[in-house]
């Protein structure tokens, strides 16, 4: 927008409208004295020359939402939302137009996330409870992705308040620690290693005095978990939701398909724990490991 505005003007670069009292998914009306309201002087001129409203508007990005002030103890939740305005009609004393939000963007809630910000985004606290138009000289888009990295969800659990990187060779089993699992986290360590990943269970590791906490921090490092659901024992459940729950590939297996029940939408691998049981399922962890080291 630099070469609308020249050279030498102090207008930031980054434009948006922002429109209250109106119907988000639809549009309404304002009395000509309610558009361009609270906008910068460089703005007004740019987008209304002359009492005019130029169409150059309809290029900028913008907030639609009702009034904050109609929030109520059955409505509790006001939410603005992204979109555009589509097309507007200028009369003598009003403007008509149509406006929609963008399919693709969430909506936002007013408070808090709207209200936390409104003054990078120029807005004062008061125009969320008033109806007008104004255009706003501040990066919408870069606002609500930095917002939206802020406010993502992160682990506050087990000692830990954020997501831990990836390690792209590590690969983790949960497993019971019982003796006649032994064999098959050998088989399922084996098979890892053989293609470079590094293969733990935290029966082997000791980093922090609560072992949940090693469980969750070795879940998120790593890239592929394989968790034992035999016995549908609840810890291994656990961790297998908290694996997905962050984000994680998660490889189930089980000596009993009904083990598998809660989450048997997911595929799995059925294996025995014989000799020739367990050879089956290195080759089957071999082939599925190969598969992400591709994706890697």
């Amino acid at each position: 927008m630099r070469e609308l505005f020249g050279h030498d003007s102090e207008v930031l670069e980054a434009l948006f409208s922002l429109l209250v009292g109106i119907d988000p998914h639809r549009g309404g009306r304002f009395s000509c004295d309610r558009v361009l309201t609270h906008t910068d002087s460089e703005a007004q001129k740019l987008f209304m020359p002359q009492g005019q409203l130029s169409r150059e508007i309809l290029k900028l990005p913008a907030i639609l939402m009702e009034e904050d002030s109609r929030l109520t103890s059955s409505h509790p939740t006001q939410l603005a939302y992204v979109g555009r305005v589509h097309d507007f009609v200028q009369g003598p004393s009003d403007i008509d137009f149509k406006c929609g939000p963008d399919a693709l963007l969430p909506p936002i809630p007013v408070r808090p996330t709207l209200k936390d910000m409104s003054t990078e985004l120029g807005i004062k606290d008061w125009e969320l409870c008033r109806t007008h138009w104004a255009v706003k000289t501040a990066d919408l888009f870069e606002t609500l992705f930095r917002f939206s990295l802020k406010d993502a969800q992160k682990p506050r659990i087990h000692g830990i308040d954020r997501l831990l990187p990836i390690d792209p060779d590590q690969v983790s089993v949960m497993i019971r620690f019982r003796p006649d699992f032994d064999e098959v986290f050998d088989v399922l360590k084996e098979a890892a290693e053989s293609l470079k990943f590094k293969c733990q269970r935290v029966k082997d590791i000791w980093e922090k005095d609560a072992i949940i906490t090693d469980i969750a921090s070795l879940i998120m490092r790593s890239r592929v978990v394989i968790a034992d659901l035999t016995d549908r024992n609840a810890n291994v459940f656990y961790e297998c939701g908290f694996a997905h729950g962050v984000g994680r590939d998660v490889i189930p297996i089980t000596q009993d398909a009904a083990d598998n029940f809660d989450v048997q939408h997911l595929r799995h691998i059925v294996y025995q724990n014989t000799g020739l049981g367990r050879e089956s399922l290195g080759k089957q962890i071999s082939a599925r490991l190969a598969a992400f080291r591709n994706i890697v």
